[in-house]
């Protein structure tokens, strides 16, 4: 197995004490054994990190690092990617497990199809005890040799839902992910890096379901179910009044067409299918709106009242003095 390519793992952990032990054992049991297994703690205040370290101490490709401060989630991904020195790179979320084989099957596309970027696994829901919940289809399975035309099945799949990002947990190529932004710093980042890797590459999904993705009450999309607060969990720096999410998407879509490596011919259809894809979600970009006038509206109340109590002010000193009065 050695002379098979090097696998980074990246393990961005943060208080995950309840489910990091599940997630190493499906890691290190893996049947492919070339791996560097890197976790990236970002400052858990529970057992996560004596786990980790009792892990690390048991396996020799597993490096242990702790954040000083949770830099939140997108900086804490990125960082484990950083870190990495595989040909071939995976993120690994502490709460999903993986089969045995899956890391050997993912390789082993890779090896066998130079244009792909990224190889996923059909999925699995799990609750907190491991028990299996539903089956659910991602169908980012885009294998045309065109990038337009895999922008544009992209396009439409995401006009539907933005559920369908989980493949961003499959397999990826060094190489391709190198040319891209990694995660953002906003809601929904990992549906713009996919598309960016799309349009590097190929995208090919195994039918079988390898991947476990656990579902439980702590998960980031409960404990920050809306765009305001899910931006703070990406980045915790981020300081943010009003969620223009779907205009944010739309910039960030424009910036990566803009600059793929794709002829201008092919960013022009990609364009056109960014367009397309806006029309159909216009309800999203009205509520934006909407959402951003009823918050902004108790600010410019108040402005306009600081304003209307200053000017009376104003006029009332303007009249004292005018009448010869002391201030």
């Amino acid at each position: 197995m050695k002379d098979k390519p090097l696998i980074t793992i990246g393990i961005p952990v943060y208080n995950g004490e309840d489910f990091i032990r599940d997630c190493l054992n499906s890691i290190c049991n893996q049947t492919y054994e070339n791996l560097e297994i890197i976790i990236s703690d970002n400052a858990s205040d529970d057992h996560t990190s004596e786990i980790c370290e009792e892990f690390a101490a048991k396996d020799l490709r597993i490096k242990y690092f702790r954040n000083k401060k949770n830099l939140g989630a997108a900086p804490n991904y990125n960082k484990v990617f950083e870190l990495s020195s595989g040909e071939f790179f995976k993120w690994q979320a502490h709460d999903d497990m993986i089969e045995k084989d899956f890391i050997e099957k993912c390789a082993n596309v890779l090896l066998q199809y130079k244009d792909v970027s990224l190889v996923y696994a059909k999925r699995s829901v799990i609750d907190k005890l491991g028990k299996k919940i539903k089956d659910i289809d991602d169908k980012l399975f885009f294998f045309d040799d065109l990038p337009s035309k895999r922008f544009g099945q992209f396009m439409k799949r995401f006009a539907k839902s933005t559920e369908y990002c989980d493949p961003i947990f499959g397999l990826i190529r060094t190489s391709s992910l190198k040319q891209t932004r990694l995660f953002g710093s906003f809601h929904t980042s990992d549906m713009i890096l996919l598309a960016e890797l799309l349009l590097n590459g190929k995208f090919f999904e195994i039918d079988e379901r390898l991947f476990l993705r656990r579902i439980h009450e702590k998960i980031s999309t409960n404990s920050y179910p809306d765009p305001k607060s899910r931006a703070l969990w990406f980045n915790t720096n981020n300081k943010i009044k009003f969620s223009f999410h779907y205009f944010k998407w739309l910039l960030e879509f424009i910036k990566t067409i803009s600059r793929s490596n794709i002829n201008i011919e092919e960013k022009l259809i990609c364009f056109y299918h960014l367009f397309v894809w806006s029309l159909k979600l216009w309800k999203g970009f009205a509520v934006n709106i909407r959402d951003a006038a009823i918050d902004s509206a108790p600010m410019l109340l108040s402005f306009f009242k600081k304003k209307i109590n200053s000017k009376e002010i104003k006029q009332i000193k303007y009249l004292a003095i005018k009448n010869g009065e002391n201030i």
